[in-house]
């Protein structure tokens, strides 16, 4: 996939909280900060919501399935 400088591409991060900790993953085979800590995240497809794109990508990063009753929405829903 290329990379159109002239289209802006949408992101959704997960803020995971249980007992006062925060979900971190460790970056790898990212091409970008390999090695950092970071939230899980990813970009959001052609078509595609972002509550969707937010449990695909959890999947995908974490290996557990969220539900989209488990999103609590902290930010904007609109660009």
């Amino acid at each position: 996939m290329s990379h159109d400088r002239k289209h802006t591409r949408l992101a959704v991060y997960l803020v995971g909280l249980k007992q006062n900790m925060i979900l971190l993953g460790k970056r790898k085979n990212t091409n970008h900060m390999n090695g950092f800590w970071s939230l899980p995240a990813g970009h959001v497809n052609e078509f595609e919501s972002y509550q969707h794109a937010l449990i695909r990508e959890i999947k995908e990063e974490c290996g557990f399935t969220l539900k989209q009753d488990d999103l609590k929405l902290k930010g904007p829903d609109r660009v």
